[in-house]
């Protein structure tokens, strides 16, 4: 199955419209349509914004053959490097896909980082991270937004 297929499979999975899957992801409907049609590829980005609005992980909506798990992985590092936050891998974890591992992770400044660590699955770091990101760029928008007004009226 596509990466089209893939979105609409887990669309219907929430119950959700397109419409409603557009509004959720800030992505135009007819976007929506052409994406699950197999008309128009999304870009990773793209991709992430649907994913975060239908609470799954990115990977479920690219094909095994398509799949970019260093881009999850760097997404999850940069987000922690921005935090001052370090990680580790701690081993692998219980199988349930691409994101299984576990990791420990601990803050920078951390006198003694083997008892501060905490451990945490990849799937979880990674969904805190896309998590924080969407919220930042909501905030982002929402700043030029009132900045844009406040300067033009």
């Amino acid at each position: 199955m596509g990466t089209g297929g893939l979105i609409r499979a887990a669309r219907k999975a929430k119950n959700l419209t397109q419409k409603q899957l557009g509004e959720l992801s800030g992505i135009a409907e007819p976007t929506i349509r052409r994406y699950e049609l197999g008309k128009l590829n999304p870009k990773y980005e793209t991709l992430q914004r649907i994913a975060t609005a239908l609470e799954i992980p990115v990977w479920q909506l690219i094909p095994a053959t398509d799949q970019e798990p260093d881009r999850d992985y760097e997404l999850v590092c940069d987000t922690l490097d921005m935090a001052d936050l370090r990680m580790e891998a701690a081993g692998l974890g219980d199988g349930t896909g691409p994101d299984g591992d576990l990791y420990f992770v601990w803050h920078k400044d951390s006198e003694n980082p083997t008892e501060d660590r905490v451990q945490y699955a990849f799937r979880d770091l990674f969904r805190i991270a896309t998590e924080v990101q969407k919220a930042a760029e909501l905030k982002k928008y929402d700043y030029i937004r009132k900045r844009i007004e406040a300067e033009l009226f």
